[in-house]
């Protein structure tokens, strides 16, 4: 599914190796935690970061490609598969 274009509110990372939580705008990831985030996932979680990050600190829009995972909740109820940045 296609999210709406929203802002970067939050990114948590754990110390662990674990991919890291990104928290969108309002409504950005309907059917998703509070409808707006997902954890980073797929081959490359790198390079998805630098380009969450670079949205976050240049107050650009992103738009996010995801996943929901049925039977999941809280935070693992989605993973993001790609971004647009704006």
């Amino acid at each position: 599914m296609y999210g709406a274009w929203a802002d970067v509110v939050n990114v948590y990372v754990k110390t662990d190796a674990s991919s890291p939580y990104v928290q969108l705008g309002s409504n950005a990831m309907p059917g998703c935690y509070n409808n707006s985030g997902g954890y980073l996932s797929g081959s490359d979680v790198d390079r998805a970061y630098s380009t969450v990050l670079s949205a976050l600190m240049g107050r650009r829009k992103v738009r996010v490609l995801y996943e929901i995972n049925e039977g999941s909740t809280g935070w693992g109820m989605c993973t993001i598969k790609s971004l647009f940045i704006m």
